[in-house]
């Protein structure tokens, strides 16, 4: 076991430095041999840039403004993947349980009907009433909490987290109850009927046993799409987060803005899929 944490260490190191020379050429493709920018992107670990007044803000300089954006987007990330990975499987698994009434339709309608809401319109009918209610679009950033809990921080990020986790929840709920399944369609199964072996023993001793496998692979599946899905979001609610700075640092070409958090975000999802193959790995062994 310890060889093969090893090794995934490796290839998940390996992996991450591929993305980032990766990040590192598109980056010097679109803004020096294609642009108009004559500084070239590795001077930024040589001769590093401050962020422009606007980027800036309040904030007394670019590591401040990037901590305080990746951890404004860490929190909506952490609920709406929790929220996928929690409801996802749970009512997935509850869906392939009670699969020959086709409950599975009925738990991902509401979720499926939020996620057919064109993105457009959703962001639309929400600056029209952030304008209404503070004048302007986006969230109420003069708003301070100074004294007790800061209860609006988590509520912005619950608003972010309802659009950005609908589309990602009902298609894991479906994964979950499609892999259940499919290991329900074992021809063996039906000895075990015939052999007087209750429903109950059928599904969790063997048909939900045999599908742990494939549905850990589903863990990380909707991570990406969930991170590109707040990209967008963040910058039309004008959410101070990563998102929303990573779309102002393109605008400006402020390379190291754009870096750091093309890092960051490759970090997380590299690092949620090694904790996923080490995860498979335990419940192999321990069904083999």
């Amino acid at each position: 076991m310890a060889r093969y944490v090893i090794k995934r260490i490796f290839t998940s190191l390996l992996r991450l430095v591929i993305i980032l020379i990766l990040l590192l050429g598109v980056m010097e493709l679109a803004y020096v041999l294609l642009g108009t920018k004559e500084r070239h992107v590795w001077e930024i670990f040589t001769q590093p840039e401050e962020p422009t007044s606007q980027l800036l803000g309040a904030k007394s300089g670019a590591r401040q403004l990037l901590v305080h954006a990746g951890l404004k987007s860490l929190t909506v990330v952490a609920i709406a993947f929790g929220v996928v990975v929690l409801v996802g499987y749970g009512w997935g698994i509850l869906g392939g349980r009670l699969r020959k009434v086709g409950l599975v339709h009925v738990l991902s309608l509401p979720f499926s009907i939020i996620a057919c809401i064109p993105g457009f319109w959703l962001v639309t009918m929400v600056s029209l009433f952030t304008v209404l209610l503070w004048n302007r679009p986006g969230f109420a950033g003069e708003v301070s909490i100074v004294d007790g809990p800061n209860f609006l921080n988590l509520w912005h990020a619950v608003v972010l987290a309802v659009p950005v986790s609908a589309g990602c929840l009902v298609w894991q709920l479906r994964a979950v109850t499609g892999e259940i399944q499919a290991k329900a369609r074992e021809p063996y199964l039906r000895s075990l009927f015939i052999r007087g072996h209750s429903r109950e023993v059928i599904f969790y001793r063997n048909i939900f046993a045999h599908a742990l496998s494939p549905l850990c692979r589903l863990f990380e599946k909707t991570l990406s799409p969930m991170i590109g899905a707040l990209i967008t979001v963040e910058w039309a609610y004008r959410y101070p987060g990563a998102g929303n700075l990573l779309v102002e640092s393109c605008r400006t070409g402020w390379y190291e803005g754009i870096f750091a958090i093309g890092a960051g975000i490759s970090l997380v999802i590299v690092a949620t899929a090694f904790c996923r193959e080490i995860v498979e790995k335990i419940l192999v062994r321990h069904n083999g």
